[in-house]
């Protein structure tokens, strides 16, 4: 079994990436993860899970105690108290029109989802109004107290990854050399609305195109 990384502390460097869903998310934390696993042993999975497991532990975590695999930047803080403030935190977001087509194929596509057999009845349209109705998340609260206060210390954007990329790599010292994991293929998201669903977005993630500020 391969321990497959999905989000991180950097103890070494005291960086905190939060992973949103589907906003490159796996393929910056395995870009990070690469500056601590020698060249050697990066493309053998049985020596690179082994190097992970004995090694790069004590160095990189991404699940801990009251950590899951998308917490949020409240549960870091809460996990690291006072530290916090010591740590450089950042996030991915996408344009929540994008976000929704990327998750309709994530879901659609991989078998292993818990939603798979939902999702795979529906048609785009359909999940937008099962998601709208009755299962909002909203990328803002990766990013945020429970007061509502932003405590993510920089917030790149899907759009312009590879740009706000190379500011993390200076603020961080990491060298980021992105693979493209876990992409959904599907063509411009716009070609999936009407505009009764494209309505429905703009109405229920409406906290969202406000505070990322997306039209």
């Amino acid at each position: 079994v391969i321990v497959k990384l999905i989000n991180m502390i950097d103890l070494r460097k005291k960086i905190i990436f939060i992973h949103i869903h589907k906003v490159a998310g796996k393929s910056i934390s395995a870009a990070m993860e690469n500056n601590y696993i020698p060249k050697l042993i990066q493309n053998n999975e049985y020596f690179r899970w082994k190097y992970k497991k004995y090694f790069l532990r004590n160095t990189i975590f991404t699940k801990r105690d009251s950590l899951t695999t998308h917490s949020y930047a409240v549960d870091y803080k809460n996990y690291l108290k006072k530290d916090y403030k010591n740590f450089f935190s950042f996030a991915f977001v996408r344009n929540p029109l994008d976000w929704q087509v990327s998750m309709y194929f994530y879901m659609k596509n991989a078998t292993g989802h818990p939603q798979h057999n939902l999702i795979n009845k529906m048609s785009f349209n359909e999940y937008i109004e099962w998601r709208c109705l009755n299962e909002v998340t909203f990328q803002k609260d990766y990013l945020v107290d429970n007061n509502g206060k932003l405590i993510v210390d920089f917030i790149g954007r899907y759009e312009n990854l590879l740009l706000d990329i190379r500011k993390i790599e200076k603020q961080s010292g990491l060298i980021f050399n992105l693979p493209h994991l876990n992409r959904s293929n599907h063509e411009n998201y716009l070609k999936y609305y009407n505009k009764s669903s494209k309505d429905l977005i703009y109405k229920y993630f409406k906290k969202d195109f406000e505070m990322l500020n997306y039209e």
